[in-house]
């Protein structure tokens, strides 16, 4: 028994250097984070990627089911989620310690999206009565029409954004 466990460590000793050069740090650059709705939003849940390194925002949202009027009968459908990718997101963070990152889609309608990470958040600096989300997402949409502009907001709040790993 003894031989074989002194073999063992002799063998793993003499692959050990070869196997070590060999690892490659990935970068954990995306962060991801379920979404959830507050009630009177115009969704009901979500998903958000961030790719930090590539500066994109990808969101997925569930809107919420059209309300249907008493007395009559209305299918009970969920309406298909609606997707969003943007790009040039921009990162800063406040005295708080909370890292917005901001992006927008210039399309009609244009869409701003405001990806708060509250993780390192300093309640010593900025004390608050109620706790902060982890994630906080704000969407806002801007429709401008030949005499007005319309503007439709929406705020999610969400789990701690996480590293995907592949």
């Amino acid at each position: 028994m003894h031989a074989i466990k002194i073999t063992l460590i002799l063998t793993l000793a003499a692959f050990a250097p070869h196997a070590l050069a060999t690892i490659v740090p990935m970068p954990n650059q995306v962060v991801e984070a379920v979404l959830h709705g507050e009630s009177g939003s115009l969704y009901v849940d979500g998903y958000v990627q961030l790719n930090k390194d590539a500066r994109t925002v990808s969101l997925v949202l569930q809107p919420v089911m059209s309300p249907c009027p008493a007395g009559d009968m209305c299918p009970e459908v969920m309406p298909a989620p609606v997707e969003f990718f943007l790009e040039n997101a921009k990162a800063t963070e406040d005295e708080c310690g909370a890292v917005s990152y901001q992006a927008e889609q210039g399309q009609e309608p244009m869409i701003k999206v405001t990806i708060t990470d509250n993780t390192k958040y300093s309640y010593e600096t900025c004390p608050s009565f109620l706790p902060v989300p982890e994630t906080e997402v704000q969407v806002e949409q801007i429709s401008v029409g030949p005499n007005s502009t319309e503007s439709k907001g929406a705020y999610l709040s969400g789990t701690v954004l996480s590293h995907i790993r592949y």
